[in-house]
């Protein structure tokens, strides 16, 4: 905590850069949401091995001082505008973060379309064709 705003180290550990990294957070202490907050001023670009800083600053009634545990949902995108969450609980008692990061759902998707794509490919070489017009590379 700085002057009444949580202050988030992040380090990017992926290959690429993230994009656009911004969030939201929830302080609670006894069952019941004590604070909330987001980031007013989101990370533009954070090259992969680099750390930086995010600035949650509370809003509405409480603040984000940890009761009991602080949650935040951490949002970024990659070069191809996939975005990415990372969810982080901290525990007040155990002095810990707890993290998982979810993968979107356009993997699955994008997965079916190359297969799809390479199906079709496939079928069209057998007829002497060599490309599939309106076909946009993964």
């Amino acid at each position: 905590m700085h002057e009444g705003r949580l202050v988030l180290p992040i380090e990017n550990v992926g290959a690429g850069p993230a994009i656009n990294v911004r969030g939201g957070a929830e302080a609670v202490g006894g069952g019941v949401i004590t604070g909330s907050g987001r980031v007013l001023h989101p990370v533009e670009g954070l090259s992969a091995g680099r750390t930086n800083a995010l600035v949650f600053d509370p809003s509405g009634e409480g603040n984000l001082e940890p009761k009991m545990q602080i949650t935040m949902r951490l949002l970024y995108e990659d070069v191809a505008g996939i975005t990415y969450a990372t969810d982080l609980r901290y525990s007040v008692s155990a002095k810990a973060f707890q993290c998982a990061v979810i993968v979107p759902r356009t993997f699955a998707r994008r997965s079916a379309k190359a297969s799809s794509i390479a199906v079709a490919r496939k079928f069209f070489a057998q007829r002497s064709l060599d490309r599939l017009d309106g076909c946009v590379p993964c």
